[in-house]
């Protein structure tokens, strides 16, 4: 019995077990199959595609979502999930076009762009082989040097399609001499995950770029109540906020605001109006939330698939009902949209999710259960589709009257 409580604690503390604390990246894509890939090419992955035949997931013969799904290592390890449902709205911009931005906005990957701050953050103990890969495929990257309490470590920053992007740390790089070196720690270690042993590679963090960190404070620490593992301000004017939702949920959510979230990147052409800066891409996303958004069943863009999933289920690492987050996010003037979920129950209580969009316009979904749910909370799955509006999958949308929702 000792040995079963100290397997469980274990397995909690590594943090990205898939169904405990953040268990996985989702990002919408145009292109997911191409996605799929290249995660195939170069990360450690298992398919987790399901019941869609050649990612394609189906309703009633009509096409709602192509679809990659992958997991890191292994089926119960963190997900890596890349969709198109292509039935929900993008704004004026269709999703190909947001993308050309955001590329374009990033560079040529010879020097730091502040967009490069939206990834996943995964540790591997062999980033030589990463790098070697990407050479022989001639394919763009760029590599970091960076300190922590006085330990060099590496990261390799590179862009997988569309938004998909990882940051890929290690404490040893050798393969490549051009090395640039960034100034302050592009991770606090303090209650990270447990490394995996070789080859097997660690989901660290989940990274996002913002132009405001009082808001992302105030939604994260003061809303949900997540604990903060570092805030500094750097006499560069860089900001970083490094959060966890619960001690032992340990993968690290982290936000910079950097003084030039609101500038082209040097090395751009500064009179381009393709390259998005972090500000411009963050303002669409938010807008596109806006004009989509109804209630708190009804509402559902393309980029909400921009999302990590925070599985709060009845263990030690948090036991909340869900609707004590909506309640919480919603009373500080944040959206919600609660969806009842397809994969089963727990116990008596059925499986929900509630997709809550945070100050920099990406997705958190709260993957839980409760006690008092919404009464028109449609269900809703990995094709795209809801019980009620089938692949248009905007949910209990009986009314097109739509209520404003400002932004703080």
């Amino acid at each position: 019995m000792l040995s079963l409580v100290f397997s469980l604690l274990f397995a909690l503390s590594r943090g990205q077990e898939y169904g405990l604390g953040i268990g996985k990246s989702t990002w919408t894509s145009s292109d997911p199959v191409a996605c799929y890939d290249w995660m195939n090419n170069y990360l450690p992955v298992v398919d987790s595609s399901g019941n869609c035949a050649n990612h394609k997931c189906k309703v009633d013969g009509q096409v709602c979502n192509t679809q990659a799904r992958s997991n890191l290592n292994n089926q119960q390890d963190f997900g890596l999930h890349v969709v198109n449902c292509t039935r929900h709205p993008s704004g004026s911009l269709g999703l190909s076009q947001v993308e050309s931005h955001f590329e374009a906005g990033l560079g040529d990957f010879s020097s730091f762009a502040p967009l490069m701050d939206f990834n996943t953050g995964l540790f591997t103990h062999d980033l030589d082989s990463v790098v070697k890969n990407l050479q022989a495929d001639s394919y763009p990257f760029l590599a970091l040097s960076w300190e922590h309490e006085s330990t060099t470590y590496y990261s390799v920053l590179v862009r997988a399609c569309g938004f998909v992007q990882f940051e890929i740390i290690g404490d040893s790089l050798t393969a490549t001499s051009n090395i640039s070196k960034y100034d302050v720690p592009r991770l606090d270690w303090s209650n990270t995950p447990q490394l995996s042993a070789d080859p097997d590679w660690t989901p660290l963090k989940v990274s996002r770029a913002a132009t405001n960190l009082t808001e992302v404070r105030e939604y994260y620490v003061n809303t949900v109540n997540a604990s903060i593992i570092k805030e500094e301000t750097y006499s560069s004017g860089l900001k970083v906020l490094e959060l966890v939702m619960k001690p032992l949920a340990n993968v690290h959510l982290q936000f910079w605001q950097h003084p030039t979230s609101n500038a082209v990147p040097a090395g751009i052409d500064q009179s381009s109006t393709t390259a998005w800066t972090v500000s411009e891409f963050e303002s669409y996303i938010k807008g596109v939330h806006d004009e989509n958004y109804v209630n708190e069943v009804c509402g559902f863009d393309q980029f909400m698939d921009n999302h990590i999933a925070y599985n709060v289920k009845k263990n030690i690492h948090d036991s909340r009902d869900l609707r004590t987050f909506s309640d919480a996010i919603t009373g500080a003037g944040w959206k919600v949209h609660w969806w009842k979920s397809k994969s089963g129950s727990v116990k008596n209580e059925d499986e929900y999710v509630l997709y809550s969009p945070d100050p920099t316009g990406w997705i958190i979904g709260y993957y839980g259960s409760s006690s008092d749910p919404p009464a028109h909370a449609e269900t809703y799955g990995a094709d795209c589709a809801s019980s009620y509006d089938g692949c248009t999958g905007q949910g209990y949308c009986p009314s097109n009257v739509k209520t404003p929702w400002p932004w703080h």
